[in-house]
């Protein structure tokens, strides 16, 4: 297969080895790197889990915390509570939901707008929601609030924390970066700056309006829907937009 191209993913450590092996085998040159150190909480214990049959929904905002999410239910429960839909963010993130843990819901775009629009339309006001995140995580789905008479149950499975240490990345072995999120780029630019690491070279692949506006003007990227191969394909053969 021809060489596609030196892509470095930037995700957490976890998710590394198999989105590498990925895009190596659609014939890219692939590395991972990780700007974030992640630390996980002791979620099993927590009441929103060893209760969850007395909730209608759960929302999960990031593969990471699907991941955890489930490790938590299945120590805890030998069967998924039945009547429970939750809602993904995009693919990735339903990947990690086994098929048996109830009805699994995702939007027809991924992304965490048009999931609020589709949960918004499916709530009823007497429901008892999950929000499972990051640390701080999914404020954006707080607008749900005003279509519940309990406001979202927020289940926080995880934090974060910034990794600045040398000889993490060489930006000069690679073509692209691509991002897992906004908070994945805007780590690789905190470490690119202490570091004093020059990233104006590589072509930047992006999630989010919200991470191009961290980019640096005149800064080459591609907007893509999601951090995964399928969809840095259909963009890259087009010209890379580039930052004003």
């Amino acid at each position: 297969m021809s060489d596609r191209g030196r892509i470095c993913l930037n995700r957490l450590a976890r998710a590394l080895p198999t989105a590498v092996a990925q895009f190596q085998a659609a014939g890219f040159t692939a590395k991972g790197v990780s700007f974030l150190t992640a630390t996980y909480f002791q979620g099993g214990v927590n009441p929103l889990i060893t209760n969850l049959d007395r909730f209608d929904h759960v929302i999960i905002t990031s593969p990471e915390a699907a991941s955890e999410f489930t490790g938590h239910v299945i120590s805890r429960w030998p069967q998924w509570p039945s009547d429970l839909t939750i809602w993904c963010v995009g693919s990735a993130t339903a990947a990690h939901i086994p098929v048996d843990a109830g009805l699994i819901r995702l939007a027809s775009h991924p992304g965490s707008k048009p999931l609020i629009a589709l949960i918004r339309r499916e709530l009823s006001i007497n429901d008892r929601v999950i929000l499972a995140t990051v640390e701080g995580g999914g404020r954006q789905f707080d607008v749900l609030n005003l279509s519940l008479d309990e406001p979202l149950n927020r289940l926080e499975l995880y934090k974060l924390e910034s990794c600045i240490e040398e000889f993490l990345f060489d930006p000069l072995q690679f073509d692209y970066l691509l991002h897992g999120s906004k908070v994945h780029l805007a780590a690789c630019l905190t470490w690119a700056k202490v570091m004093g690491v020059d990233l104006d070279h590589l072509i930047h692949l992006v999630t989010s309006s919200q991470a191009v506006a961290l980019l640096r003007p005149g800064s080459r990227y591609y907007r893509i829907d999601a951090p995964s191969l399928k969809h840095v394909l259909a963009v890259i053969q087009g010209e890379p937009s580039v930052k004003v």
